[in-house]
This record gives structure tokens, sequence and C-alpha cells, in this order.
């Protein structure tokens, strides 16, 4: 019966982790389909038009479209891959958030670029990175549970170098972008720290230690008075532990 339990859980974790990724592979898919649209009809180049210009009206509009315009095939795919891997780990813990995580941090993302950004078209999913990246190491490292913390540590060895990103070093490069997208999945971390998979439980030997401090607390000493031709004698006692 217990081998049968097992079975049926180790089977429900499978099919939610190839689900995490038929799901992550179509989303990484969405967001190339307009740079290979483009590139298809010729208007590669008009389309950077519908990017992030900073603090202009029109602007406004890249909010929602810069993270599916790409420069080219290898700007494209240096965003695939980690947004596919991300992805497919934050589907997996956190599949009811995951749309509302990514649509935030998208939109809050573009916000910040649009505020603070130099007066130049800022295009690309690597924003939307960030985001994802910092929302899902944050989220393990403020949960007591191993599965997650494995999860931050995953993050960490394959995007750790992804903070020198945030720094205005390489030309051609929307670090602002990075910045926000490290913000914003930062502050959603700490907004849903209490969703998602619970802490680990407390294991049995500490609840053992638990219950034998309660005892002791409880081995309260009493005392009593006894009166002997005058003389007052104190008897201190404590109570018996079953």
């Amino acid at each position: 019966m217990v081998n049968n339990f097992l079975e049926e859980e180790n089977k429900k974790e499978q099919n939610r982790f190839w689900f995490s990724i038929y799901l992550a592979f179509i989303i990484t898919v969405l967001f190339g389909f307009v740079k290979f649209a483009t590139w298809a009809i010729g208007i590669d180049e008009k389309i950077v038009e519908y990017g992030v210009l900073p603090r202009t009206i029109s602007g406004l509009r890249g909010i929602f479209f810069s993270p599916l315009i790409h420069g080219d095939a290898g700007h494209y795919f240096g965003n695939a891959i980690p947004l596919f891997v991300l992805s497919v780990l934050i589907i997996f813990f956190y599949r009811q958030f995951y749309f509302k995580v990514l649509l935030l941090v998208w939109f809050f993302d573009g916000i910040g670029v649009w505020l603070i950004g130099r007066e130049v078209y800022h295009i690309g999913a690597s924003g939307v990175v960030y985001g994802l990246a910092f929302f899902a190491f944050f989220s393990g490292v403020l949960k007591k549970n191993r599965n997650m913390l494995a999860m931050s540590m995953l993050v960490l060895f394959l995007y750790g170098s992804m903070i020198w990103g945030m720094y205005p070093l390489e030309n051609g490069v929307s670090w602002e972008a990075h910045l926000a997208g490290f913000l914003t999945g930062t502050l959603l971390a700490v907004y849903y720290r209490r969703s998602g998979p619970q802490d680990d439980p407390i294991p049995e030997w500490m609840n053992e230690e638990e219950i034998q401090m309660e005892a002791t607390a409880e081995a309260e000493i009493f005392t009593e008075q006894k009166k002997d031709n005058g003389i007052v004698i104190n008897y201190d006692f404590k109570k018996k532990i079953e």
C-alpha cells in the first residue's frame, strides 16, 4: 500500500515536471514569434520603434511590446534559453502564480525602463529574464523548504553572473532593464513568500524535544508548610511527570 502511494506521488511529480517543460517551451516560442515574423516580412528595423523610448508618450507602447522585440536571432536565443529554464522552475513550484509573476515583471520592468532609461530604444526580454531569475532565487531563500532552496542554488549557479548586467559596463546593453527586472523580481518574491510550497515539516526528534521541555516546565516546585511543636517546616517537592 505504501509503495502504491509512493508510485502515485512520483507519477504526479513527473507529470508536473513535464507539464512545466511543455508550457515553458510554448511561452519561449511565443516570445520569439514576433522576431521571426518581422524577419520573414522584412520589417526588422522598423519594429524597433515599438521598444521603450524613455520619458516619451510614444515610448509607452514599448512597455507592452519591447520584450517581444529582438535585434537578431542571437539576441533572441540569448534570452530564450534562460527564459525557458527559469519558466520551468517557476511553473513547477508556482504554477498558479507564474502568469501573474510574468505579467507583473513584464509591466513594472517596462515602467522602470521608461522612467530611468537612456533616451534610446530598449528592446528584448532580458529585463523579464532578470525579474524571473531573482524571483526564483529569493523565493527559495525566503522559504524553509529544501526543494525551494535547491532551486535558489541552481539559479545562483547558472545565472549568478547576471548581477554584473545591472551595471553600465557594456555598450548596447540595457542595464536599466536588468536593474528594473531585479527590483521587480525581488519585491514579488517578498510579496509571494507565504504562497507556493510550504515550509518543511519539523523533524520528529525536534517535536519530542519540545514535548520534553513542556513536561519539564509543568514540573513546578510546590511548597507546603507544616507546624510541629510551634516550629514551621517547609516541604519542597516536584509534581511527578507521567
